[in-house]
């Protein structure tokens, strides 16, 4: 969900604040007036807006994490494999463990090959995924490029 560098961001932001607020502090520390116990302060203050951040981060993806996997448990059709077949009358079939979807090959606007996969999009923000690993997936995309004439 986040990377590693979220945490980093967060330890700049808690120093961040931390000097905000020990900018306040700066007469005290400079003229000798309780210096050290200012100082302890500010380092005390920082380690805990540290660990508030990161708490608030890791509760924040957690959250996150748990609403994906039950929007994805609601949707079972996203996930698990997929078996496509090319019909000879011009038909798309995608079979899942939980259906069966047919699309004839006049749908697909355009095929987008990227590193891993390619993409059939039958509108602007839908895709079918095919992954280059699967076997003879090339074959598979060169013969639908040939009936439907887009790339």
């Amino acid at each position: 969900m986040f990377k590693n560098y979220i945490f980093v961001i967060a330890l700049l932001v808690a120093v961040l604040m931390q000097l905000d607020i020990g900018y306040k502090h700066y007469n005290y520390i400079t003229h000798g007036i309780g210096s050290s116990e200012r100082i302890t302060d500010f380092i005390l203050g920082a380690f805990l807006n540290i660990i508030f951040l990161t708490v608030l981060i890791l509760l924040f993806r957690l959250t996150m994490l748990r609403i994906s996997k039950k929007n994805l448990m609601k949707n079972l059709s996203m996930i698990g494999k997929r078996k496509l077949k090319f019909t000879d009358n011009n038909k798309l079939i995608l079979i899942t463990d939980n259906m069966t979807k047919e699309y004839d090959l006049a749908v697909i606007q355009k095929i987008v090959e990227v590193t891993a996969y390619y993409y059939l999009y039958i509108d602007k923000h839908t895709a079918i995924i095919v992954p280059k690993k699967a076997s003879k997936s090339s074959e598979f995309i060169d013969a639908i490029s040939e009936k439907i004439n887009v790339c």
